[in-house]
């Protein structure tokens, strides 16, 4: 099945940027339980296809929130995602220990 190309010539060339960063001063202590990582996904280049992020993190903790904080596009076809993502400590009992809700 054809499908269009938006790219500046016959072979698409994306420029990807990934940024993050930690809400928490600290990883994860005892009286905190959730940790907060915003993530920005940039593309200056040409259209990306099939493009994923791959968070891994440790057993102790379960994701809690991922939501999608912003998507922009411009007119020079740049598109900016933003994400929010809270990971939540694991009690003994399985559950989240974050009782917090958005």
């Amino acid at each position: 099945v054809p499908f269009q190309i938006n790219c500046k010539n016959r072979s698409c060339v994306s420029d990807l940027q990934l940024d993050f960063s930690f809400q928490n001063k600290t990883l994860l202590v005892v009286d905190q339980a959730s940790f907060i990582i915003h993530v920005t996904l940039q593309n200056k280049g040409d259209d990306s296809f099939n493009t994923s992020v791959v968070l891994l993190y440790p057993p102790g903790l379960s994701l809690s929130v991922f939501k999608t904080i912003k998507v922009q596009h411009s007119f020079t076809h740049t598109l900016l995602i933003s994400l929010f993502i809270r990971l939540s400590a694991v009690s003994d009992s399985g559950s989240d220990c974050d009782s917090e809700s958005d």
